[in-house]
């Protein structure tokens, strides 16, 4: 007899085995994934410095300097470093785009406990999505956010041709 493999086919969350799927969504994205992998060996102070990048460029600075300096003064090498600012970009981003109302501090916090964050870190990102420039940030989210195509001025005309046939 051979045996039956059960499973679902498609990787999902551990935090969708609750009540409730994670802020970020059923799938949890692959930059976040990879983040995760490379947090165990990083340093507090070197992920701060890593956050404050991360942080400007949500606000729409230009942060290339600032991560240059990073990879020059630290040890980490260059994958480490991409995979854990395009995680927290991500991270931070999905969050700044739910209002506080929706997305609370313990349910965040929670969401990335389960994704197996470091408390230390899940601290951090609690205090830039929380703290007192969350206001600067969610605005910075929304515009540049995702939009579908509008109409600001149109000028039209309407030719009627009336036919008596």
């Amino acid at each position: 007899m051979t045996a039956v493999r059960s499973g679902h086919p498609y990787p999902t969350s551990s935090v969708t085995n609750n009540d409730r799927s994670s802020y970020l969504g059923p799938r949890i994205p692959p930059e976040v994934e990879g983040m995760t992998r490379h947090l165990k060996d990083l340093d507090k102070d070197v992920f701060r410095k890593i956050l404050k990048a991360v942080v400007g460029a949500l606000e729409g600075n230009d942060s290339s300097e600032s991560v240059k300096v990073i990879q020059e003064t630290t040890s980490v090498s260059e994958e480490q470093l991409s995979f854990v600012i395009s995680g927290a970009y991500t991270l931070l981003r999905v969050a700044f785009r739910q209002s506080a109302s929706t997305l609370k501090q313990e349910v965040f916090k929670e969401d990335l406990k389960e994704l197996r964050i470091p408390a230390d870190f899940i601290e951090d990102f609690a205090n830039i999505v929380y703290g007192n420039r969350c206001p600067i940030l969610e605005d910075a989210a929304l515009r540049q956010g995702n939009r579908l195509p509008t109409v600001e001025d149109m000028r039209w005309r309407v030719d009627v041709a009336i036919s008596t046939r």
